[in-house]
């Protein structure tokens, strides 16, 4: 089976490019270097025959970039997905497509199923939904979209590299946001359950996420103790103080009820994960 991955030099797409040749794929990785998004959709870049999958992780991810720039938001998050998904069909390719919990305005208490009404609050989470509506408009009803979240590695650029570096600086007080919730999820995780799902059936949605909630603060609280850093540093602030552009939602907390029917097993909780990862 022959597998490119689109991003692959990014977080998810280093890992899943591991993954998938470990397991005795053959990977056609994707990166800035060998393929131009924008000469995509001008005009309609070959990307590589003979595929039998393709999965998208390229996005733009920066909540507040996407705020501040909508149309580069929409044309990433949104178009992309649906020209990549027409060129699939043409070809007869699964695609495997990433999105978000932002797809969810957050405002209950959580735990969002595959079947739960998207209501998405800010730009991110509005074009990452239209992303995932291109993605499943085709005929190509093998398609499949990803939702997962807060996604953490010791790569640059997430939650957990940010708080390892303030812990491991002189300053004696952190703030960190502790009234937003989510699931954390490791993307050694979710590369590797991808990677289970590869050769299986299924399609639509699926949510892939570590067991469990947890807000930034309590993520940041978990991580001080694996490393024995005082977590009396730790100060607990509003989402609101920091007065960033876009708003965030509350809660977006994910379960699946579609991993029992496809056989998917998340019972890894996201502390266990960490610690696998820390230890």
């Amino acid at each position: 089976m022959k597998i490119a991955i689109l991003g692959s030099k990014g977080r998810l797409g280093q890992v899943l490019t591991n993954c998938l040749s470990e397991q005795g794929y053959e990977v056609v990785a994707f990166s800035r270097e060998n393929f131009d998004v924008d000469k995509f959709l001008s005009d309609n870049q070959l990307i590589e025959a003979h595929l039998d999958v393709i999965i998208n992780t390229i996005a733009v991810t920066d909540v507040d970039q996407c705020e501040e720039s909508p149309l580069i938001a929409y044309k990433i998050n949104a178009r992309f997905p649906l020209l990549l998904a027409r060129y699939c069909e043409s070809k007869n390719i699964k695609l495997i497509h990433i999105s978000t919990d932002y797809v969810f305005s957050g405002k209950n208490s959580g735990h969002y199923s595959e079947y739960s009404l998207p209501e998405p609050v800010c730009t991110y989470g509005a074009s990452k939904l239209q992303g995932e509506i291109g993605v499943l408009s085709t005929g190509n009803n093998r398609n499949l979209v990803i939702r997962t979240a807060w996604l953490f590695d010791l790569h640059k650029g997430n939650f957990l590299t940010w708080i390892l570096g303030e812990l491991n600086s002189h300053k004696k007080l952190i703030k960190v946001v502790a009234d937003q919730y989510g699931s954390p999820t490791s993307t050694i995780f979710l590369a590797n359950k991808i990677t289970e799902l590869i050769e299986s059936d299924a399609n639509n949605i699926l949510h892939i996420t570590n067991l469990g909630q947890a807000s930034w603060y309590q993520m940041s609280q978990e991580i001080a103790v694996i490393k024995g850093f005082e977590v009396e540093r730790l100060v607990p602030v509003s989402a609101k103080s920091l007065k960033r552009k876009a708003p965030r939602p509350f809660n977006t907390s994910l379960v699946s009820e579609r991993n029992l029917e496809l056989t998917v097993d998340l019972s890894t909780t996201w502390t266990d994960s960490l610690r696998r990862i820390l230890l």
